[in-house]
Protein backbone atom coordinates (compact mmCIF):
# COMPACT_ATOMS: atom_id res chain seq x y z
CA UNK A 1 0.00 0.00 0.00
CA UNK A 2 2.81 2.44 0.81
CA UNK A 3 4.33 1.86 -2.64
CA UNK A 4 1.10 2.98 -4.30
CA UNK A 5 1.36 6.69 -5.28
CA UNK A 6 -2.41 7.06 -4.87
CA UNK A 7 -2.06 6.50 -1.13
CA UNK A 8 -1.27 9.91 0.34
CA UNK A 9 -2.12 12.29 3.14
CA UNK A 10 -3.70 10.93 6.31
CA UNK A 11 -4.12 7.47 4.76
CA UNK A 12 -0.39 7.17 4.23
CA UNK A 13 0.35 8.29 7.79
CA UNK A 14 -2.08 5.68 9.13
CA UNK A 15 -0.39 2.93 7.08
CA UNK A 16 3.07 4.01 8.25
CA UNK A 17 1.99 3.84 11.89
CA UNK A 18 0.44 0.42 11.28
CA UNK A 19 3.69 -0.89 9.77
CA UNK A 20 5.64 0.29 12.80
CA UNK A 21 3.21 -1.41 15.21
CA UNK A 22 3.32 -4.69 13.26
CA UNK A 23 7.12 -4.78 13.25
CA UNK A 24 7.42 -5.62 16.97
CA UNK A 25 8.27 -9.20 18.08
CA UNK A 26 7.38 -11.93 17.27
CA UNK A 27 7.27 -10.42 13.76
CA UNK A 28 10.45 -11.07 11.82
CA UNK A 29 10.89 -7.91 9.74
CA UNK A 30 13.01 -4.94 10.68
CA UNK A 31 11.20 -1.97 12.15
CA UNK A 32 10.78 0.59 9.32
CA UNK A 33 11.63 4.26 9.64
CA UNK A 34 9.71 6.97 7.81
CA UNK A 35 10.99 10.45 7.13
CA UNK A 36 8.50 13.14 8.11
CA UNK A 37 9.02 16.79 9.01
CA UNK A 38 8.05 17.89 12.52
CA UNK A 39 6.93 21.32 13.63
CA UNK A 40 8.52 23.40 16.37
CA UNK A 41 6.99 22.79 19.81
CA UNK A 42 5.72 25.61 21.99
CA UNK A 43 4.17 25.54 25.46
CA UNK A 44 1.79 28.12 26.88
CA UNK A 45 0.55 28.27 30.47
CA UNK A 46 -3.03 29.54 30.58
CA UNK A 47 -6.31 29.04 32.43
CA UNK A 48 -8.44 30.44 29.57
CA UNK A 49 -11.13 27.78 28.90
CA UNK A 50 -10.66 27.65 25.10
CA UNK A 51 -7.16 26.53 24.16
CA UNK A 52 -7.28 28.29 20.76
CA UNK A 53 -8.14 31.60 22.46
CA UNK A 54 -5.34 31.11 24.98
CA UNK A 55 -2.80 30.43 22.26
CA UNK A 56 -4.00 33.31 20.09
CA UNK A 57 -3.68 35.69 23.04
CA UNK A 58 -0.10 34.57 23.64
CA UNK A 59 1.06 34.85 20.00
CA UNK A 60 -0.48 38.31 19.60
CA UNK A 61 1.29 39.54 22.76
CA UNK A 62 4.76 41.08 22.73
CA UNK A 63 6.17 37.99 24.44
CA UNK A 64 4.70 35.73 21.74
CA UNK A 65 5.99 37.84 18.86
CA UNK A 66 3.26 40.44 18.33
CA UNK A 67 1.57 38.59 15.47
CA UNK A 68 -1.78 39.42 13.91
CA UNK A 69 -3.91 36.33 13.77
CA UNK A 70 -7.21 34.52 13.67
CA UNK A 71 -8.59 31.09 14.53
CA UNK A 72 -9.61 29.81 11.09
CA UNK A 73 -8.54 26.14 10.65
CA UNK A 74 -9.63 25.19 7.09
CA UNK A 75 -11.76 28.27 6.41
CA UNK A 76 -9.21 30.73 5.05
CA UNK A 77 -7.36 28.18 2.92
CA UNK A 78 -10.48 26.80 1.24
CA UNK A 79 -11.70 30.34 0.57
CA UNK A 80 -8.31 31.31 -0.90
CA UNK A 81 -8.24 28.21 -3.11
CA UNK A 82 -11.82 28.72 -4.29
CA UNK A 83 -11.16 32.33 -5.32
CA UNK A 84 -7.89 31.50 -7.09
CA UNK A 85 -9.59 28.76 -9.13
CA UNK A 86 -13.11 30.23 -9.41
CA UNK A 87 -12.88 30.88 -13.15
CA UNK A 88 -11.58 27.40 -13.92
CA UNK A 89 -14.26 25.80 -11.77
CA UNK A 90 -17.16 27.82 -13.12
CA UNK A 91 -16.27 28.32 -16.79
CA UNK A 92 -17.73 24.93 -17.77
CA UNK A 93 -20.91 25.50 -15.81
CA UNK A 94 -23.29 24.87 -18.71
CA UNK A 95 -21.85 21.40 -19.24
CA UNK A 96 -20.76 20.24 -15.77
CA UNK A 97 -23.47 21.86 -13.63
CA UNK A 98 -26.97 20.33 -13.86
CA UNK A 99 -28.27 23.09 -11.56
CA UNK A 100 -27.13 26.71 -11.01
CA UNK A 101 -27.11 26.08 -7.26
CA UNK A 102 -24.05 23.82 -7.48
CA UNK A 103 -20.72 25.19 -6.25
CA UNK A 104 -18.39 22.90 -8.27
CA UNK A 105 -18.57 20.29 -11.06
CA UNK A 106 -20.04 16.93 -10.07
CA UNK A 107 -16.73 15.06 -10.25
CA UNK A 108 -14.60 17.72 -8.55
CA UNK A 109 -14.04 15.96 -5.22
CA UNK A 110 -13.17 12.71 -6.93
CA UNK A 111 -11.18 13.64 -10.04
CA UNK A 112 -10.30 17.24 -9.38
CA UNK A 113 -8.02 17.84 -12.35
CA UNK A 114 -10.67 16.62 -14.77
CA UNK A 115 -12.99 19.40 -13.62
CA UNK A 116 -11.14 22.14 -15.46
CA UNK A 117 -8.37 20.59 -17.55
CA UNK A 118 -4.80 19.64 -16.76
CA UNK A 119 -3.06 22.26 -18.88
CA UNK A 120 -4.90 25.25 -17.41
CA UNK A 121 -4.54 23.81 -13.92
CA UNK A 122 -0.77 23.55 -14.30
CA UNK A 123 -0.60 27.08 -15.70
CA UNK A 124 -2.56 28.41 -12.74
CA UNK A 125 -0.37 26.58 -10.23
CA UNK A 126 2.75 27.97 -11.89
CA UNK A 127 1.30 31.46 -11.76
CA UNK A 128 0.53 31.12 -8.05
CA UNK A 129 3.96 29.72 -7.20
CA UNK A 130 5.76 32.43 -9.18
CA UNK A 131 5.69 34.72 -6.13
CA UNK A 132 6.67 38.29 -7.12
CA UNK A 133 4.97 39.83 -10.13
CA UNK A 134 6.81 38.63 -13.24
CA UNK A 135 4.66 40.59 -15.68
CA UNK A 136 6.78 43.13 -17.62
CA UNK A 137 6.24 46.70 -16.48
CA UNK A 138 3.38 48.38 -18.30
CA UNK A 139 2.12 45.15 -19.88
CA UNK A 140 -1.44 44.04 -19.12
CA UNK A 141 -2.55 40.43 -18.92
CA UNK A 142 -5.09 39.64 -21.61
CA UNK A 143 -8.31 37.76 -20.88
CA UNK A 144 -8.10 34.90 -18.42
CA UNK A 145 -4.55 33.84 -19.29
CA UNK A 146 -2.13 33.34 -16.42
CA UNK A 147 0.91 33.42 -18.72
CA UNK A 148 1.81 36.38 -20.90
CA UNK A 149 2.88 36.01 -24.53
CA UNK A 150 6.54 36.05 -23.54
CA UNK A 151 6.05 33.31 -20.94
CA UNK A 152 6.09 35.40 -17.76
CA UNK A 153 3.41 34.72 -15.18
CA UNK A 154 0.97 37.06 -13.50
CA UNK A 155 1.09 37.75 -9.80
CA UNK A 156 -1.14 35.77 -7.44
CA UNK A 157 -2.79 38.94 -6.14
CA UNK A 158 -3.89 39.82 -9.68
CA UNK A 159 -5.70 36.50 -10.03
CA UNK A 160 -7.37 37.09 -6.67
CA UNK A 161 -8.40 40.60 -7.69
CA UNK A 162 -9.76 39.48 -11.06
CA UNK A 163 -11.78 36.54 -9.73
CA UNK A 164 -13.04 38.49 -6.72
CA UNK A 165 -14.52 41.20 -8.93
CA UNK A 166 -15.94 38.74 -11.44
CA UNK A 167 -17.45 36.08 -9.17
CA UNK A 168 -18.14 37.82 -5.86
CA UNK A 169 -21.28 36.40 -4.22
CA UNK A 170 -21.52 33.37 -6.50
CA UNK A 171 -21.48 29.82 -5.17
CA UNK A 172 -17.89 28.54 -5.33
CA UNK A 173 -16.77 25.49 -3.39
CA UNK A 174 -15.10 26.37 -0.09
CA UNK A 175 -15.54 30.15 -0.49
CA UNK A 176 -17.01 32.34 2.23
CA UNK A 177 -17.06 35.77 0.61
CA UNK A 178 -17.75 37.49 3.93
CA UNK A 179 -14.93 35.88 5.89
CA UNK A 180 -12.21 38.30 4.78
CA UNK A 181 -11.90 41.39 2.63
CA UNK A 182 -9.95 41.11 -0.62
CA UNK A 183 -7.04 43.27 0.57
CA UNK A 184 -6.68 41.15 3.70
CA UNK A 185 -6.64 37.93 1.68
CA UNK A 186 -4.00 39.34 -0.65
CA UNK A 187 -1.88 40.59 2.25
CA UNK A 188 -1.98 37.25 4.09
CA UNK A 189 -1.22 35.32 0.89
CA UNK A 190 1.85 37.47 0.26
CA UNK A 191 3.04 36.81 3.83
CA UNK A 192 3.13 33.07 3.15
CA UNK A 193 4.47 33.34 -0.38
CA UNK A 194 3.77 31.68 -3.69
CA UNK A 195 5.58 28.43 -2.92
CA UNK A 196 3.47 27.66 0.16
CA UNK A 197 0.19 28.78 -1.41
CA UNK A 198 1.07 26.87 -4.56
CA UNK A 199 1.64 23.65 -2.63
CA UNK A 200 -1.65 24.02 -0.76
CA UNK A 201 -3.49 24.57 -4.05
CA UNK A 202 -1.71 21.66 -5.71
CA UNK A 203 -2.81 19.22 -3.00
CA UNK A 204 -6.39 20.50 -2.97
CA UNK A 205 -6.49 20.16 -6.75
CA UNK A 206 -5.20 16.60 -6.67
CA UNK A 207 -7.69 15.38 -4.05
CA UNK A 208 -9.96 18.02 -2.56
CA UNK A 209 -11.94 15.51 -0.54
CA UNK A 210 -8.83 14.18 1.19
CA UNK A 211 -6.96 17.44 1.82
CA UNK A 212 -9.82 19.79 2.70
CA UNK A 213 -9.42 19.18 6.43
CA UNK A 214 -6.51 19.02 8.86
CA UNK A 215 -5.09 22.55 8.45
CA UNK A 216 -3.48 24.15 11.55
CA UNK A 217 -5.88 25.99 13.85
CA UNK A 218 -4.36 29.47 13.88
CA UNK A 219 -3.35 31.70 10.99
CA UNK A 220 -0.77 34.30 12.05
CA UNK A 221 0.91 37.00 9.99
CA UNK A 222 3.02 40.16 10.09
CA UNK A 223 2.04 42.29 7.12
CA UNK A 224 4.88 44.79 7.39
CA UNK A 225 7.52 42.05 7.54
CA UNK A 226 5.81 39.71 5.05
CA UNK A 227 5.95 36.80 7.50
CA UNK A 228 3.41 34.04 8.04
CA UNK A 229 3.04 31.43 10.76
CA UNK A 230 0.66 28.50 11.22
CA UNK A 231 -0.08 27.12 14.68
CA UNK A 232 -1.74 23.83 15.59
CA UNK A 233 -3.16 24.02 19.12
CA UNK A 234 -3.36 21.08 21.50
CA UNK A 235 -4.85 20.96 24.97
CA UNK A 236 -3.96 18.60 27.81
CA UNK A 237 -4.06 14.97 26.66
CA UNK A 238 -4.66 15.90 23.00
CA UNK A 239 -2.51 14.68 20.10
CA UNK A 240 -2.12 15.28 16.37
CA UNK A 241 -4.47 13.51 13.98
CA UNK A 242 -3.22 11.77 10.84
CA UNK A 243 -4.56 14.61 8.68
CA UNK A 244 -2.81 17.23 10.81
CA UNK A 245 0.49 15.33 10.66
CA UNK A 246 0.20 15.18 6.87
CA UNK A 247 -0.50 18.89 6.49
CA UNK A 248 2.29 19.91 8.86
CA UNK A 249 4.77 17.84 6.84
CA UNK A 250 3.63 19.28 3.51
CA UNK A 251 3.64 22.87 4.77
CA UNK A 252 7.13 22.52 6.24
CA UNK A 253 8.38 20.96 3.01
CA UNK A 254 7.04 24.00 1.13
CA UNK A 255 8.92 26.36 3.45
CA UNK A 256 6.14 27.47 5.81
CA UNK A 257 6.73 28.19 9.49
CA UNK A 258 4.60 25.86 11.61
CA UNK A 259 4.31 25.53 15.40
CA UNK A 260 2.50 22.96 17.53
CA UNK A 261 1.47 24.75 20.71
CA UNK A 262 0.53 22.78 23.82
CA UNK A 263 -1.60 24.64 26.34
CA UNK A 264 -0.64 23.69 29.88
CA UNK A 265 -3.06 24.32 32.73
CA UNK A 266 -1.61 25.92 35.86
CA UNK A 267 -1.79 23.81 39.04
Amino acid sequence: GLQNPIVQGEHRVALEERCVRLSVPPRRWKSPSFSRRRARMQYVNSDIPYVEAATLEWYTSRQGGGWSGVHTENGFWLTLYGILFADLLLEGKKICFPTPLMEAPLDFEYLSSSAFGLQRTHERLRAIASGPDCTPEGKETEGDQDVDADGSETKMSKILDRNWKRYYGQLVIGVNWRRNKLKEIQSIAECFGGKVIGRVCELLTKDYRLWRHGFPDLLMWKGAEKKGLLVEVKGPGDSLSHAQISWIHELLEAGAAVDVCHVVRPP
